[in-house]
């Protein structure tokens, strides 16, 4: 039949066109990388760009937000100032009037209980 040195020499071949079909599928692969990778890269600029572009408007955003609140200060001092802080006065100056009134009615009444006693 066959001797051992034809079923060696079999075998090593069938090795050798394995690894020749690996050598090539490998390499097909890193030239598949390679164009997904320069693909993306223009991609990524791409998607730079448009981040910037969201973040100018956040910028700008956050610009308007702050004139918002600097306004909305400005309007709650105006108020407090010129509303409430007198609001608050005249309201201490009847509540205040009230209790002395009140305080000195019950100081007149004790007066008159103990005269008539």
């Amino acid at each position: 039949m066959y001797e051992l040195a034809w079923w060696r020499d079999l075998l090593v071949t069938i090795w050798a066109a394995i690894a020749i079909v690996q050598t090539c599928l490998t390499a097909l692969l890193i030239l598949v990388i390679i164009y997904f990778v320069l693909k993306m890269k223009g991609r990524v600029g791409v998607l730079l760009d448009a981040v910037q572009g969201m973040l100018g408007t956040a910028r700008e955003a956050a610009g308007t937000a702050q004139e918002t609140l600097v306004a909305a200060k400005g309007t709650t001092v105006f108020l407090s100032d010129n509303a409430a802080k007198p609001v608050i006065a005249v309201a201490s100056f009847v509540a205040g009037t009230r209790r002395a009134v009140s305080a000195f009615i019950r100081l007149m009444r004790k007066e008159s209980k103990s005269d008539e006693s």
